[in-house]
Parts: C-alpha cells; structure tokens; sequence
C-alpha cells in the first residue's frame, strides 16, 4: 500500500511540474512582456478557477504570435488602391471595402 501511495505522490507531483517547467518557458519566451502576464496571475491568484485559466492560456502562448512589418502595410496599400480603381471589375462588398479604408 505504501508503494502505490508512493507512486500516486511522484505522479501528481510530476504533472504539476511539467505545466510548470511551460510556464516558466513561456514567461522566458514572452521577453519585455513577462511582467505583464506576471501581473495577470497575480491578478487572479485569489481565484483558483481564473487563475488556472490564465495559467492554460500563457503555457499554450508560444508560437502564437503576430507579425508587425512594412511590408503588411504595402498590402493594404495596394488593395485599398484596388478597390478605388476597380480593377478588374472587381468591386468588393461595402463591409469589406470598409474595413480596407
């Protein structure tokens, strides 16, 4: 009997450091923004349910990222002059063409 509580320790013990070890990479990988998502669970640290909550989404964080370039706004330059042209015909819906401008 002292055996399987043994074991059922080291299991549970060893689950909880794996989300652990992910959310320590996330804060690492989250660089200038790791106070902020500090603040977050901070936040929520009265809250068991939220805070395991903002746990999940921060551990799941890496690799989902956005993208900020000149070259994004070249594309909008280029089919919001498209859209006043109407090349080829093409006339967008007005939702779209509003999103564009």
């Amino acid at each position: 009997m002292t055996i399987i509580w043994s074991l059922s320790i080291v299991f549970f013990v060893s689950c909880e450091s794996a989300g652990d070890k992910r959310l320590d990479f996330a804060l690492e990988q989250a660089g200038e923004n790791r106070i902020e998502l500090e603040k977050v669970l901070n936040y929520y640290q009265n809250d068991s349910l939220k805070l395991e909550a903002a746990r999940f989404l921060i551990r799941n964080m890496p690799g989902h990222d956005g993208y900020e370039d000149d070259r994004l706004d070249s594309v909008k330059a280029v089919m919001k002059a498209a859209v006043e042209l109407n090349i080829g015909g093409y006339l967008p819906d007005s939702e779209w063409k509003r999103k564009w401008d």
